[in-house]
């Protein structure tokens, strides 16, 4: 997970990796909507920390 953030009751989560298509309807069922991120808001969640991949949290 590269960034959370808490807004109320609603949680979003950028991640980097892929869902086969099982795996998308799986979460889907469970109530979890997808949307792409643009490649500026990446390279942002990306250089954010010391490390790539190590992802931020906020509230």
């Amino acid at each position: 997970m590269l960034e959370r953030t808490v807004f109320g009751a609603a949680v979003t989560a950028t991640i980097l990796g892929f869902l086969n298509e099982q795996e998308r309807k799986e979460a889907e069922l469970r109530g979890l909507e997808f949307a792409p991120v643009s490649l500026q808001q990446l390279i942002v969640h990306l250089t954010r920390t010391g490390a790539a991949g190590k992802g931020t949290e906020s509230q």
